[in-house]
């Protein structure tokens, strides 16, 4: 867990084990989901799950990417 300042805002950043979430079905591209302020991105890469949350616009969190 890495927590994160981006412009004022808090952004918390995971970074977990692929073998660990097998049931997880996620691909190099970020999946982007918004609800109520909380912006999230989750992508797999070279065997990790990578799982972005803040209360920051896509587009801002999109640009961190």
């Amino acid at each position: 867990l890495l927590c994160l300042k981006f412009g004022g805002k808090h952004i918390d950043v995971f970074v977990i084990n692929e073998s660990d979430l097998p049931r997880v079905s996620l691909g190099a591209t970020p999946v982007f989901a918004s609800e109520r302020g909380m912006t999230t991105a989750a992508w797999r890469r070279e065997g990790k799950i990578y799982f972005l949350a803040g209360n920051i616009s896509e587009s801002d969190l999109k640009q961190l990417l």
